[in-house]
Protein backbone atom coordinates (compact mmCIF):
# COMPACT_ATOMS: atom_id res chain seq x y z
CA UNK A 1 0.00 0.00 0.00
CA UNK A 2 1.15 3.09 -0.77
CA UNK A 3 1.50 6.42 1.94
CA UNK A 4 0.06 9.26 0.76
CA UNK A 5 3.22 12.33 0.13
CA UNK A 6 1.32 14.52 2.57
CA UNK A 7 0.98 12.04 5.04
CA UNK A 8 4.96 10.62 4.10
CA UNK A 9 5.91 14.49 4.85
CA UNK A 10 3.85 14.61 8.38
CA UNK A 11 5.45 11.35 9.43
CA UNK A 12 8.83 12.34 8.88
CA UNK A 13 7.60 15.84 10.68
CA UNK A 14 6.83 13.71 13.77
CA UNK A 15 9.83 11.42 13.84
CA UNK A 16 12.07 14.80 13.85
CA UNK A 17 10.31 16.45 17.10
CA UNK A 18 10.59 12.88 18.74
CA UNK A 19 14.35 12.89 17.94
CA UNK A 20 14.40 15.93 19.63
CA UNK A 21 15.85 17.90 16.49
CA UNK A 22 15.08 21.42 15.47
CA UNK A 23 14.64 23.38 12.54
CA UNK A 24 18.36 24.73 10.89
CA UNK A 25 16.53 28.17 10.82
CA UNK A 26 15.91 27.82 14.29
CA UNK A 27 12.13 28.80 14.49
CA UNK A 28 10.80 25.56 15.16
CA UNK A 29 8.15 26.18 12.64
CA UNK A 30 8.07 22.28 12.58
CA UNK A 31 7.18 21.51 15.73
CA UNK A 32 3.34 20.71 15.96
CA UNK A 33 1.25 21.75 18.89
CA UNK A 34 -1.15 19.15 19.38
CA UNK A 35 -4.53 21.20 18.71
CA UNK A 36 -2.91 22.47 14.80
CA UNK A 37 -2.57 18.92 13.57
CA UNK A 38 -4.87 18.87 10.91
CA UNK A 39 -4.21 22.27 10.18
CA UNK A 40 -0.71 21.41 9.11
CA UNK A 41 -1.87 18.39 7.63
CA UNK A 42 -4.38 20.39 5.20
CA UNK A 43 -1.51 22.69 4.01
CA UNK A 44 2.08 23.33 2.60
CA UNK A 45 3.25 25.03 5.65
CA UNK A 46 6.97 25.60 5.49
CA UNK A 47 7.61 25.18 1.91
CA UNK A 48 9.75 27.36 0.30
CA UNK A 49 8.38 29.90 -2.20
CA UNK A 50 8.80 32.97 -3.94
CA UNK A 51 5.45 33.60 -5.25
CA UNK A 52 1.85 33.43 -3.16
CA UNK A 53 1.14 31.10 -6.12
CA UNK A 54 3.40 28.38 -5.04
CA UNK A 55 1.04 28.10 -1.65
CA UNK A 56 -2.50 26.52 -1.07
CA UNK A 57 -2.87 29.20 1.35
CA UNK A 58 -1.89 32.02 -1.77
CA UNK A 59 0.68 33.58 1.17
CA UNK A 60 4.62 32.97 0.95
CA UNK A 61 5.88 35.01 3.88
CA UNK A 62 9.18 35.50 5.60
CA UNK A 63 10.14 32.80 8.48
CA UNK A 64 13.48 33.20 9.92
CA UNK A 65 14.46 36.48 7.36
CA UNK A 66 13.70 38.11 4.16
CA UNK A 67 15.66 35.84 2.29
CA UNK A 68 13.78 33.00 3.93
CA UNK A 69 10.17 32.86 2.32
CA UNK A 70 8.16 29.71 2.65
CA UNK A 71 4.17 28.99 2.58
CA UNK A 72 2.03 29.49 5.75
CA UNK A 73 -1.23 28.68 6.33
CA UNK A 74 -4.12 30.35 7.28
CA UNK A 75 -5.52 29.85 10.86
CA UNK A 76 -8.20 30.20 13.47
CA UNK A 77 -7.46 31.80 17.26
CA UNK A 78 -3.63 29.87 17.91
CA UNK A 79 -3.75 27.08 15.95
CA UNK A 80 0.04 27.65 14.92
CA UNK A 81 2.97 25.86 15.33
CA UNK A 82 5.23 26.68 17.99
CA UNK A 83 6.77 30.49 17.61
CA UNK A 84 4.49 30.91 15.49
CA UNK A 85 0.98 33.65 16.09
CA UNK A 86 -2.37 34.22 14.10
CA UNK A 87 -2.27 37.58 12.78
CA UNK A 88 -4.16 39.79 10.35
CA UNK A 89 -2.21 38.86 6.77
CA UNK A 90 -2.10 42.69 6.24
CA UNK A 91 -3.82 45.93 8.04
CA UNK A 92 -6.48 45.90 5.41
CA UNK A 93 -10.20 45.41 6.65
CA UNK A 94 -11.43 41.39 5.90
CA UNK A 95 -7.39 40.18 5.84
CA UNK A 96 -6.77 36.40 6.25
CA UNK A 97 -5.85 35.02 9.13
CA UNK A 98 -2.22 33.34 8.92
CA UNK A 99 0.81 31.97 10.69
CA UNK A 100 3.24 34.48 11.27
CA UNK A 101 6.52 34.41 13.22
CA UNK A 102 6.95 36.68 16.26
CA UNK A 103 7.30 40.63 14.68
CA UNK A 104 10.88 41.77 14.62
CA UNK A 105 9.69 45.32 14.69
CA UNK A 106 8.10 45.16 18.17
CA UNK A 107 8.77 48.76 19.83
CA UNK A 108 10.41 49.98 16.78
CA UNK A 109 10.11 54.00 16.35
CA UNK A 110 7.22 55.07 13.67
CA UNK A 111 5.10 57.89 12.84
CA UNK A 112 2.62 55.96 10.95
CA UNK A 113 1.09 52.13 10.45
CA UNK A 114 3.21 51.95 7.00
CA UNK A 115 6.41 52.38 9.18
CA UNK A 116 5.54 48.73 10.23
CA UNK A 117 6.28 46.42 7.84
CA UNK A 118 4.10 44.63 5.35
CA UNK A 119 2.21 42.78 7.78
CA UNK A 120 -0.68 43.51 10.25
CA UNK A 121 2.12 45.49 12.88
CA UNK A 122 0.44 48.72 13.51
CA UNK A 123 2.16 52.21 14.94
CA UNK A 124 1.02 52.69 18.45
CA UNK A 125 1.69 55.59 20.96
CA UNK A 126 3.40 54.00 24.41
CA UNK A 127 4.70 56.00 26.66
CA UNK A 128 7.62 58.80 25.40
CA UNK A 129 7.34 57.11 21.89
CA UNK A 130 5.67 55.68 18.90
CA UNK A 131 6.19 52.35 18.67
CA UNK A 132 5.80 48.93 16.31
CA UNK A 133 3.40 46.42 17.91
CA UNK A 134 1.94 43.33 16.34
CA UNK A 135 -2.03 42.66 16.44
CA UNK A 136 -3.01 40.16 18.59
CA UNK A 137 -6.72 40.57 18.45
CA UNK A 138 -7.45 37.08 16.70
CA UNK A 139 -5.90 34.85 19.18
CA UNK A 140 -4.55 37.23 22.29
CA UNK A 141 -1.11 35.30 21.59
CA UNK A 142 1.80 37.33 21.99
CA UNK A 143 5.88 36.76 22.28
CA UNK A 144 7.34 35.78 25.77
CA UNK A 145 7.75 39.31 27.16
CA UNK A 146 5.03 40.87 26.00
CA UNK A 147 1.10 41.66 26.92
CA UNK A 148 -2.01 41.58 24.16
CA UNK A 149 -3.36 44.67 25.21
CA UNK A 150 -6.09 46.91 24.00
CA UNK A 151 -4.88 49.86 22.18
CA UNK A 152 -5.13 52.52 19.25
CA UNK A 153 -3.23 52.97 16.51
CA UNK A 154 -1.76 56.89 15.60
CA UNK A 155 -4.35 56.22 12.59
CA UNK A 156 -7.08 55.76 15.04
CA UNK A 157 -7.52 51.65 14.14
CA UNK A 158 -8.96 50.48 17.81
CA UNK A 159 -7.51 46.64 18.66
CA UNK A 160 -5.10 44.63 20.76
CA UNK A 161 -1.93 45.00 20.39
CA UNK A 162 1.21 42.87 21.79
CA UNK A 163 2.72 45.47 24.26
CA UNK A 164 5.93 45.09 26.26
CA UNK A 165 4.95 43.98 30.04
CA UNK A 166 6.26 47.23 31.21
CA UNK A 167 3.43 48.68 29.78
CA UNK A 168 5.57 51.16 27.53
CA UNK A 169 8.35 51.15 24.54
CA UNK A 170 10.58 53.77 26.94
CA UNK A 171 14.02 52.93 28.04
CA UNK A 172 14.07 49.62 30.19
CA UNK A 173 16.23 46.24 30.47
CA UNK A 174 13.40 45.00 28.34
CA UNK A 175 13.61 47.98 25.19
CA UNK A 176 17.70 47.51 25.17
CA UNK A 177 18.45 48.74 21.49
CA UNK A 178 15.04 50.43 20.69
CA UNK A 179 15.91 53.79 18.93
CA UNK A 180 14.06 56.87 19.28
CA UNK A 181 14.07 60.13 17.50
CA UNK A 182 15.30 63.24 19.22
CA UNK A 183 16.72 67.07 17.94
CA UNK A 184 19.34 69.14 18.77
CA UNK A 185 18.33 73.11 18.71
CA UNK A 186 20.04 76.54 18.65
CA UNK A 187 19.39 79.97 16.83
CA UNK A 188 20.81 78.15 13.57
CA UNK A 189 17.95 75.74 13.21
CA UNK A 190 17.40 72.09 14.59
CA UNK A 191 19.00 68.74 13.40
CA UNK A 192 17.60 65.34 13.69
CA UNK A 193 19.18 62.47 15.10
CA UNK A 194 18.11 59.97 17.43
CA UNK A 195 19.19 58.21 21.25
CA UNK A 196 19.40 54.50 21.90
CA UNK A 197 17.79 52.62 25.22
CA UNK A 198 20.55 51.29 27.01
CA UNK A 199 18.64 49.36 29.26
CA UNK A 200 19.03 50.54 33.39
CA UNK A 201 21.61 53.35 32.20
CA UNK A 202 18.41 55.17 30.27
CA UNK A 203 18.80 56.41 26.98
CA UNK A 204 21.83 57.74 25.22
CA UNK A 205 22.63 61.10 24.50
CA UNK A 206 21.00 62.66 20.94
CA UNK A 207 23.56 61.78 18.02
CA UNK A 208 21.98 65.07 16.51
CA UNK A 209 24.64 67.28 16.00
CA UNK A 210 24.51 70.87 16.82
CA UNK A 211 23.16 73.24 14.20
CA UNK A 212 25.82 76.05 13.93
CA UNK A 213 25.77 78.68 10.65
CA UNK A 214 26.57 77.22 7.75
CA UNK A 215 30.21 77.00 6.00
CA UNK A 216 31.32 76.19 2.84
CA UNK A 217 32.33 72.13 3.87
CA UNK A 218 30.19 70.35 2.14
CA UNK A 219 27.83 69.32 4.71
CA UNK A 220 24.59 70.69 6.12
CA UNK A 221 25.23 72.68 9.15
CA UNK A 222 22.57 74.21 10.06
CA UNK A 223 20.14 70.95 8.90
CA UNK A 224 17.50 72.89 6.61
CA UNK A 225 18.67 69.78 3.99
CA UNK A 226 20.56 72.02 1.94
CA UNK A 227 24.52 71.93 1.59
CA UNK A 228 26.55 74.96 1.65
CA UNK A 229 23.29 77.65 1.00
CA UNK A 230 24.55 81.30 1.34
CA UNK A 231 28.66 80.81 1.29
CA UNK A 232 29.01 78.61 -1.78
CA UNK A 233 29.19 80.94 -5.39
CA UNK A 234 29.90 83.92 -3.67
CA UNK A 235 33.66 85.55 -3.52
CA UNK A 236 34.68 84.04 -0.73
CA UNK A 237 33.52 80.73 -2.13
CA UNK A 238 32.99 80.75 -5.97
CA UNK A 239 33.35 77.31 -7.68
CA UNK A 240 34.30 75.90 -4.46
CA UNK A 241 34.92 76.01 -1.28
CA UNK A 242 38.62 77.93 -0.48
CA UNK A 243 37.81 79.33 -3.99
CA UNK A 244 38.29 82.91 -3.26
CA UNK A 245 37.64 86.10 -5.62
CA UNK A 246 40.94 87.70 -6.47
CA UNK A 247 40.80 91.72 -6.05
CA UNK A 248 37.51 92.04 -3.87
CA UNK A 249 39.73 93.69 -1.23
CA UNK A 250 41.72 96.19 -3.51
CA UNK A 251 40.41 99.77 -3.79
CA UNK A 252 38.28 100.96 -6.69
CA UNK A 253 37.89 97.44 -7.11
CA UNK A 254 34.58 95.03 -7.17
CA UNK A 255 34.35 91.00 -7.37
CA UNK A 256 31.42 89.13 -8.36
CA UNK A 257 31.04 85.47 -8.22
CA UNK A 258 28.21 84.60 -11.13
CA UNK A 259 27.02 81.19 -11.91
CA UNK A 260 30.38 80.23 -9.99
CA UNK A 261 32.63 82.01 -12.43
CA UNK A 262 34.72 85.21 -11.11
CA UNK A 263 34.31 88.52 -12.03
CA UNK A 264 36.17 91.70 -11.41
CA UNK A 265 34.79 95.14 -12.06
CA UNK A 266 36.43 98.58 -11.73
CA UNK A 267 34.36 100.91 -9.68
CA UNK A 268 33.78 104.59 -11.62
CA UNK A 269 36.30 106.27 -12.31
CA UNK A 270 39.14 103.47 -11.27
CA UNK A 271 40.59 101.05 -14.31
CA UNK A 272 42.08 97.63 -14.66
CA UNK A 273 45.00 98.86 -16.75
CA UNK A 274 47.59 95.99 -16.09
CA UNK A 275 44.64 93.46 -17.02
CA UNK A 276 45.68 91.77 -13.85
CA UNK A 277 42.97 90.54 -11.42
CA UNK A 278 45.46 89.34 -8.63
CA UNK A 279 46.05 93.42 -8.69
CA UNK A 280 42.29 94.74 -9.33
CA UNK A 281 41.82 98.40 -10.59
CA UNK A 282 44.81 99.99 -9.90
CA UNK A 283 44.47 102.69 -11.87
CA UNK A 284 42.42 106.10 -10.54
CA UNK A 285 41.11 108.57 -12.69
CA UNK A 286 41.90 112.23 -11.19
CA UNK A 287 38.00 112.93 -13.32
CA UNK A 288 39.27 116.27 -13.28
CA UNK A 289 39.41 117.22 -16.87
CA UNK A 290 36.58 116.97 -19.04
CA UNK A 291 35.60 114.03 -21.16
CA UNK A 292 34.57 116.41 -24.10
CA UNK A 293 35.31 119.59 -26.27
CA UNK A 294 31.73 120.84 -24.73
CA UNK A 295 32.41 119.65 -21.14
CA UNK A 296 36.19 120.96 -21.07
CA UNK A 297 37.29 122.11 -17.92
CA UNK A 298 38.14 126.42 -17.90
CA UNK A 299 41.67 126.89 -17.06
CA UNK A 300 41.38 130.48 -16.90
CA UNK A 301 41.90 133.67 -18.98
CA UNK A 302 45.60 134.83 -20.52
CA UNK A 303 46.79 137.98 -22.53
CA UNK A 304 50.04 138.10 -24.90
CA UNK A 305 52.99 140.11 -23.83
CA UNK A 306 55.47 137.69 -21.34
CA UNK A 307 52.98 134.85 -19.34
CA UNK A 308 53.99 130.99 -18.62
CA UNK A 309 51.70 129.32 -16.47
CA UNK A 310 51.71 125.91 -15.51
CA UNK A 311 48.11 125.35 -14.85
CA UNK A 312 47.99 122.12 -13.35
CA UNK A 313 49.05 118.04 -13.22
CA UNK A 314 46.42 115.43 -14.13
CA UNK A 315 46.01 111.85 -15.20
CA UNK A 316 44.73 109.70 -17.61
CA UNK A 317 44.23 106.16 -17.55
CA UNK A 318 43.07 103.84 -20.08
CA UNK A 319 40.09 100.19 -19.73
CA UNK A 320 40.51 97.37 -20.87
CA UNK A 321 39.61 97.56 -24.64
CA UNK A 322 40.65 101.04 -25.45
CA UNK A 323 41.88 104.32 -24.28
CA UNK A 324 39.18 105.34 -21.49
CA UNK A 325 38.58 108.52 -22.19
CA UNK A 326 40.48 112.23 -22.70
CA UNK A 327 41.34 115.34 -20.48
CA UNK A 328 39.62 118.33 -21.84
CA UNK A 329 40.58 121.86 -20.96
CA UNK A 330 40.10 125.10 -22.45
CA UNK A 331 41.11 129.18 -21.93
CA UNK A 332 40.63 132.21 -23.06
CA UNK A 333 43.38 134.06 -25.07
CA UNK A 334 43.57 137.87 -25.58
CA UNK A 335 45.16 139.79 -28.62
CA UNK A 336 45.59 143.33 -26.78
CA UNK A 337 47.07 145.02 -29.49
CA UNK A 338 50.22 145.54 -28.35
CA UNK A 339 52.86 145.77 -31.00
CA UNK A 340 55.74 145.42 -28.77
CA UNK A 341 54.46 141.77 -27.67
CA UNK A 342 54.24 138.85 -29.76
CA UNK A 343 50.97 137.34 -29.62
CA UNK A 344 51.43 133.68 -30.29
CA UNK A 345 50.27 130.99 -27.00
CA UNK A 346 51.68 127.74 -26.86
CA UNK A 347 50.58 124.63 -24.75
CA UNK A 348 53.49 122.14 -23.09
CA UNK A 349 52.83 118.60 -21.84
CA UNK A 350 54.91 117.06 -19.24
CA UNK A 351 55.37 113.60 -18.76
CA UNK A 352 57.42 112.28 -15.69
CA UNK A 353 59.38 109.37 -15.71
CA UNK A 354 57.76 105.93 -14.84
CA UNK A 355 54.57 107.69 -16.59
CA UNK A 356 53.35 106.76 -20.01
CA UNK A 357 53.05 108.47 -23.59
CA UNK A 358 50.92 111.24 -23.62
CA UNK A 359 49.33 112.81 -26.44
CA UNK A 360 48.37 116.29 -26.49
CA UNK A 361 46.11 118.00 -29.56
CA UNK A 362 44.21 121.40 -29.75
CA UNK A 363 43.07 124.61 -31.58
CA UNK A 364 40.07 126.89 -31.41
CA UNK A 365 37.91 125.16 -32.95
CA UNK A 366 35.14 122.91 -31.33
CA UNK A 367 35.58 120.49 -34.61
CA UNK A 368 38.81 118.49 -33.66
CA UNK A 369 39.30 117.23 -37.22
CA UNK A 370 41.83 120.16 -37.68
CA UNK A 371 43.54 120.08 -34.51
CA UNK A 372 46.94 119.96 -34.35
CA UNK A 373 48.80 116.85 -32.25
CA UNK A 374 52.34 116.47 -30.66
CA UNK A 375 53.69 113.17 -28.22
CA UNK A 376 55.92 113.03 -25.29
CA UNK A 377 57.67 110.56 -24.29
CA UNK A 378 57.90 109.34 -20.38
CA UNK A 379 60.42 111.78 -18.73
CA UNK A 380 59.91 114.31 -21.89
CA UNK A 381 58.19 117.01 -22.71
CA UNK A 382 55.69 118.49 -26.28
CA UNK A 383 54.69 121.59 -27.38
CA UNK A 384 52.22 122.27 -29.23
CA UNK A 385 53.20 125.78 -31.06
CA UNK A 386 51.21 128.15 -33.68
CA UNK A 387 47.73 127.73 -32.38
CA UNK A 388 45.54 129.90 -34.22
CA UNK A 389 46.30 133.86 -33.42
CA UNK A 390 43.23 136.13 -32.93
CA UNK A 391 43.13 139.97 -34.66
CA UNK A 392 44.08 142.54 -32.95
CA UNK A 393 41.74 143.62 -29.72
CA UNK A 394 40.52 140.31 -30.24
CA UNK A 395 40.13 136.91 -27.92
CA UNK A 396 39.79 133.17 -28.52
CA UNK A 397 38.61 130.11 -27.14
CA UNK A 398 41.37 127.40 -27.21
CA UNK A 399 40.58 124.12 -26.95
CA UNK A 400 43.08 121.16 -26.10
CA UNK A 401 42.69 117.37 -24.97
CA UNK A 402 45.19 114.83 -23.49
CA UNK A 403 44.95 111.59 -24.27
CA UNK A 404 46.88 108.58 -22.79
CA UNK A 405 49.07 106.97 -25.05
CA UNK A 406 49.46 103.31 -23.70
CA UNK A 407 49.44 100.22 -25.26
CA UNK A 408 47.34 97.58 -23.63
CA UNK A 409 50.48 95.15 -22.80
CA UNK A 410 51.41 97.80 -20.51
CA UNK A 411 49.90 99.70 -17.25
CA UNK A 412 48.14 102.66 -18.07
CA UNK A 413 48.30 105.47 -15.85
CA UNK A 414 49.08 108.02 -17.34
CA UNK A 415 49.76 111.51 -15.37
CA UNK A 416 51.30 114.62 -16.86
CA UNK A 417 51.40 118.44 -16.43
CA UNK A 418 50.06 121.45 -18.48
CA UNK A 419 51.89 125.03 -18.88
CA UNK A 420 50.41 127.58 -21.29
CA UNK A 421 52.81 130.29 -22.55
CA UNK A 422 53.50 132.74 -25.42
CA UNK A 423 56.26 132.81 -27.61
CA UNK A 424 57.97 135.50 -25.39
CA UNK A 425 58.64 132.46 -22.95
CA UNK A 426 59.89 129.50 -22.20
Amino acid sequence: MRIPSLLLVFLLLLASCAGGAKSKNNNNFNAINANNANNINNGDFGKSCTVIQECVSEHCVPFSGPNDTRCTILCDAQDCPNNFLCRPATRDAGADDICLPASLLTCNTCVSDNDCGLFSDRCVETGLVKGCLADCSVGAGCPSGQVCTPGISVSGVAGNFCKPSTGTCDCSEANVGVMIECTTESAHGICEGHKTCQGAAGWTACDAPLPIAEVCDGFDNNCNDQTDEGVLGTIENCASCGDACPGGDLPGTHADCTDNACRLFCETDYYDSDQQDFNGCECADDTQGGTSVSGATTLGSFEDCDFSTNVGSWRVPVDATTIAHSDYFKYNYNNTSNFSCWAYNYVRVSVPSGSTPMQLCGGSATNETGWSCVTASPGGSANLEMLPLPGNGDSTVMYFRVRNMTNQAAPGCGDYSITIYDNGDL
